[in-house]
């Protein structure tokens, strides 16, 4: 199992490698699909489907806390607040639409440079609680000026998205130029936790550019393990080629050696 400050690269080729990025799927659909269930077909006040809501969640984090990926995730916690937070529908005015609509961008942007930054970074990020700090003060921002309730199968939705982004960006962080997990495990749900909130054109969006940056990330270590392989290949034959040169020399001489004597012995009998 790995631990918290574990930094060895994952082992793609095993199931078990993959079990909790599907075991935290499940759950989350459980725990939305439940939760839908109570809010719908019982009476219950707000006060009491959020108690519900942290409880589930509280108990839920106390069974997984030894799941580094469960831990990265923030357990259920985003996929309660997805749910919690985007339920009462109101009325949006059109300068309230039209901050939303620039809230949306704004995050989904920031997250997405973010993400292309640190494929890019050699040495320790000393902005990191600030961008983490940021990250709230927009989920706050959105969560203020949100006027649409979310439907079950969006919320459904965003929560899978949101699991499977987050297992990319923690399966690609030992491929990083700069690898540190305590700082990639933070930063997991800071970079993710906009496909929660943000409207889907730009949840979309903002996946296929952080899909597209991993993929050319994963691409370029693999071609260069394939050269250092070609390359140290291409050393042990050279090496090989310079220690097996003598051998050839060696037998010339002896055959030269057994020539001249069979000239003497000839001399000799004449």
């Amino acid at each position: 199992m790995r631990c918290w400050h574990d930094n060895a690269p994952y082992d793609f080729s095993l199931v078990s490698t993959y079990f909790p990025v599907f075991l935290l799927i499940i759950r989350s659909t459980v725990f939305v699909s439940i939760m839908f269930w109570i809010s719908t077909a019982t009476n219950l006040r707000e006060q009491g489907i959020l108690i519900i809501t942290v409880c589930a969640v509280y108990i839920d984090s106390i069974f997984m806390h030894e799941q580094h990926f469960d831990r990265a995730c923030g357990h259920l916690c985003v996929c309660a607040l997805c749910f919690l937070t985007q339920q009462q529908q109101g009325i949006c005015s059109n300068s309230q639409t039209v901050l939303i609509f620039a809230v949306d961008l704004l995050w989904s942007a920031c997250a997405s440079v973010e993400v292309i930054l640190r494929t890019k970074r050699t040495q320790k990020d000393s902005q990191h609680l600030q961008k983490i700090v940021l990250s709230c003060v927009f989920v706050c921002v959105r969560v203020v000026l949100n006027c649409n309730t979310l439907g079950f199968m969006e919320t459904l939705l965003r929560t899978f998205l949101y699991n499977v982004l987050c297992a990319l960006l923690l399966f690609c962080s030992t491929f990083l130029p700069y690898s540190d997990t305590m700082l990639h495990t933070n930063s997991v749900v800071f970079l993710c936790g906009h496909i929660a909130f943000v409207h889907l054109y730009a949840v979309f969006a903002s996946i296929l550019l952080i899909v597209f940056v991993h993929g050319r990330l994963l691409y370029s270590n693999i071609t260069k393990h394939e050269n250092s392989e070609i390359l140290s290949i291409r050393n042990a034959n050279n090496s090989h080629s310079l220690h097996a040169a003598p051998v050839p020399q060696r037998e010339h001489n002896e055959m030269l050696l057994i020539l001249q004597a069979a000239k003497r012995a000839a001399n000799t009998a004449l």
